[in-house]
């Protein structure tokens, strides 16, 4: 499952009958609530924010009985308050392409979805106001404006309170990740969001900070949701830069085994147990790359290396070759030729190679 599709919809297309209904109508009663209640709100409302529920919990059942209930009133209501009536089936139809009962689309709650079929709901708050003082037609107008000024004075409220979040994705991440603290994709989203800022920065103590910050939401999303095995490396990378490279190389191990062919991880860890002498460990991960990327110049010049260091030139001369076959052009390949052939004594096979790396 792709990271977009897995982190909105996580595990969606595996449920059971009675977990795929029961999620169903939880998404239904978020969109109840949200047009009653729309606080706290939030840009995204992925997995796990709204858990999958079986059909047969409180909430689900709840969900059902209302939607019933709103149904056999619309039916009800349709030659006696046709309004009423209109703006229900409006609210159903209109909603029913974007809530996921019918067509399971790449979202779970949406409140843009809202803006459409949340009109109905508007029109039938007045028309219940209207009719409930249409006994005394000359002060109608005034109740009805008694009735709706503070219900549109609360959600005026509740709108400007959110306006600045809107101020740029930043603020806008860290209102979602505050208000969805259990969705991965607000976590992945923020966490993102600092760490490109932390690429940015140009003080030392401000790139620290970010990839920090970064770090802290990128493990929040994963407790959430694994199934990206990206997220490890970028989870990784940000440990690397905070200083912690122990703790780095353990997202990366973690990594592997979400997808043991990760080809960053294998080359990281790798890299890093070349880096500290510990070459055995590094020749094992070398060698698990290549066999995963035969193809790849970079695993070669590892085994180039480690088995250099271990002054088992006949093996690092094999490696030697493979990168140059892999990339005839590159300075590392040509350079490590140069310097096995020299260790071997094969002064005059270096010299070419030498001559090509000017």
């Amino acid at each position: 499952m792709k990271w977009r599709r897995g982190v909105s919809l996580a595990g969606f297309y595996t449920l059971s009958t009675s977990e795929l209904w029961g999620t169903k109508m939880n998404f239904l009663l978020q969109y109840f609530r949200l047009q009653f209640w729309p606080y706290p709100l939030s840009w995204d409302y992925s997995f796990n924010q709204i858990p999958i529920i079986s059909l047969l919990t409180f909430s689900a059942i709840l969900s059902l009985i209302i939607y019933l209930a709103l149904i056999v009133t619309a039916f009800v209501l349709l030659r006696k308050r046709p309004v009423i009536s209109f703006c229900l089936f409006f609210y159903f139809i209109t909603s029913a392409v974007t809530n996921n009962l019918f067509f399971i689309i790449e979202a779970t709650v949406s409140e843009r979805f809202l803006f459409l079929s949340i009109a109905g709901f508007c029109i039938v708050m007045v028309e219940l106001a209207r009719n409930l003082f249409n006994k005394d037609s000359n002060k109608q107008s005034y109740k009805t404006a008694f009735i709706i000024l503070p219900i549109v004075m609360i959600y005026a409220v509740i709108v400007w309170q959110h306006s600045p979040v809107w101020k740029d994705n930043q603020s806008l991440f860290e209102a979602g990740a505050k208000a969805s603290p259990n969705s991965a994709r607000a976590n992945f989203a923020l966490a993102t969001v600092y760490r490109e800022t932390g690429e940015n920065a140009q003080l030392p103590d401000s790139v620290k900070k970010y990839f920090g910050d970064a770090a802290v939401y990128y493990e929040k999303g994963l407790k959430v949701f694994t199934g990206d095995p990206g997220i490890y490396d970028y989870l990784a990378l940000c440990y690397t830069k905070t200083g912690d490279s122990l703790k780095a190389m353990q997202i990366y191990k973690n990594a592997l085994q979400q997808k043991p062919d990760n080809q960053k991880a294998l080359h990281e860890i790798a890299l890093f147990y070349a880096s500290h002498n510990m070459v055995d460990s590094s020749v094992i991960y070398a060698e698990k790359f290549v066999q995963y990327f035969p193809n790849n110049i970079d695993g070669y010049l590892l085994l180039t290396g480690a088995y250099f260091v271990k002054k088992d030139f006949n093996k690092a001369y094999a490696y030697a070759q493979k990168a140059y076959q892999a990339d005839s052009t590159n300075v590392n390949a040509l350079r490590n030729m140069a310097g096995v052939l020299q260790s071997l004594g094969k002064n005059d096979e270096a010299t070419y190679y030498i001559k090509k790396m000017k």
